[in-house]
């Protein structure tokens, strides 16, 4: 019984010397100026490509969507039951 106490002690000696060593802090490059040059993009010329290949940006469509999402909602509950 004393040898497995002495196992005991001796690994939470161990623990605590790897609490006890000092942690080194990060240096972190501080940057020259807080701006980070952005290429550009034409965000109407993009927006309107999507527009044209998709039809979740017109609001019958989004609505429809909601309502199939509900009907959805509405047998997936009446199958739990």
């Amino acid at each position: 019984m004393q040898h497995a106490f002495e196992t005991v002690i001796s690994l939470v000696l161990d623990l605590t010397s790897l609490w006890a060593q000092p942690v080194q802090k990060l240096l972190l490059q501080v940057p020259r100026c807080a701006s980070v040059a952005v290429p550009a993009y034409s965000f109407p010329e993009k927006f309107s490509s999507f527009s044209f290949l998709s039809l979740l940006t017109k609001a019958e469509v989004i609505a429809a969507l909601v309502k199939v999402r509900a009907e959805c909602n509405k047998v997936n509950s009446l199958k739990h039951t």
